[in-house]
């Protein structure tokens, strides 16, 4: 048993928070399944002594979502409607500003957009729909992500519909249509890419239109839209676009307080 604490005690060496002590804890216990403790009937999942320190973790560093605030899309949007018109903009910053906007108008994860292949997409004169074929990360029994929708939008240097057509003709020629994934890298041999290099590109684009990268990431597009489309439309209507089962879901990890961009100390300041 004191093996088992000081392997959970390094974790807290290392300044690492109660819910990956706990996780750790948790394999363990699945990895040693039915073993019980010599002398005692008890597992790694109920010893009194190794409740009594994943309690003591709790009680020293209480868990606290990643982001207590999310940014304003508002300034986002703003420098995106510079990157017009399309054809005077590189293959990378076209390709920029496609993943960030199929970021905030889908709420998807950038896992999620790097399954999107152009072998599973329907178009239409008012949207493109794309079909799922690879399991993400929500998806569980009853509720699985299989489809969702690019629509049209009549302000054109927003419009996510017309910068994936612009995007899917400028890679039309460098495209390997054995591959099929849509995001493709912007430099040679146009390979498809990961959910690693799609979260830098919109870092990218957060960092350039005046949003802290330091605080922020790129899944942080996930709150940020959520709680704007909160303030115009119903909270239903935001589970099924993004694929939410529960709306305490929503509430406790997504919904949060914008950072206002104009303060009375910055109006005063200005």
């Amino acid at each position: 048993m004191s093996d088992v604490l000081q392997f959970l005690h390094t974790f807290r060496v290392n300044q690492l928070s109660y819910s990956t002590i706990n996780t750790a804890r948790s394999a363990l216990s699945s990895y040693l399944m039915g073993y019980q403790f010599p002398g005692c009937h008890y597992t790694v999942a109920n010893h009194p002594f190794i409740v009594r320190y994943l309690k003591g973790v709790f009680n020293c560093c209480k868990p606290a979502p990643r982001y207590q605030e999310t940014w304003d899309v508002k300034p986002v949007l703003e420098y995106l409607e510079l990157l017009h018109p399309l054809d005077k903009l590189s293959l990378k910053e076209l390709t920029h500003k496609l993943a960030i906007l199929l970021a905030l108008t889908s709420g998807q994860r950038c896992q999620t957009l790097s399954f999107l292949r152009v072998d599973a997409m329907k178009k239409t004169p008012d949207y493109y729909l794309f079909y799922v074929r690879d399991h993400v990360k929500q998806d569980r029994p009853g509720n699985v992500l299989s489809s969702f929708f690019v629509r049209k939008y009549p302000k054109e240097p927003l419009c996510v519909y017309c910068t994936l057509e612009h995007y899917l003709e400028r890679t039309q020629l460098v495209r390997d249509y054995d591959n099929g994934h849509l995001l493709l890298s912007y430099v040679k041999p146009y390979r498809h890419i990961g959910a690693s290099s799609i979260g830098r590109w919109i870092k990218t684009v957060l960092g350039a239109s005046g949003v802290d990268t330091a605080k922020f990431k790129a899944h942080s597009t996930r709150s940020a839209a959520a709680s704007k489309a909160s303030r115009l439309i119903p909270t239903d209507d935001i589970l099924k676009h993004i694929g939410w089962s529960r709306e305490s879901t929503f509430q406790k990890f997504y919904n949060k307080p914008v950072i206002a961009g104009n303060s009375f100390a910055g109006a005063v300041l200005k």
